[in-house]
């Protein structure tokens, strides 16, 4: 909910292997961060990810690098710390491109 708050990037959720009416019930109930929320009901998309654990949590950049990538819950310090100043830092980097 933190950063999709912080405003510094489109936040995007993938759904893994639970029941899509559960999921969105429990979105509903706790908030919803995500832009769009995507179902994984095979675990299929993990293997596209190279994923090795969920939660997860995978910046792209434009170019469909991958920019960063931490397995386990996001904690405030991962956030503060690396995230969001790491998506800060690419914006201003893609907004002076222009």
């Amino acid at each position: 909910m933190a950063l999709a708050q912080a405003d510094v990037a489109v936040v995007y959720g993938l759904n893994y292997r639970d029941d899509p009416a559960d999921a969105r019930r429990w979105l509903d109930y706790y908030g919803d961060p995500f832009e769009v929320t995507a179902f994984d009901l095979t675990g299929a998309q993990l293997e596209v990810f190279a994923a090795d654990g969920i939660p997860q949590t995978i910046v792209l950049d434009r170019e469909g690098k991958i920019r960063f990538h931490h397995v386990g819950p996001l904690t405030k310090g991962i956030l503060n710390q690396q995230l969001i100043p790491l998506l800060r830092e690419s914006n201003s980097s893609s907004q002076s491109e222009d």
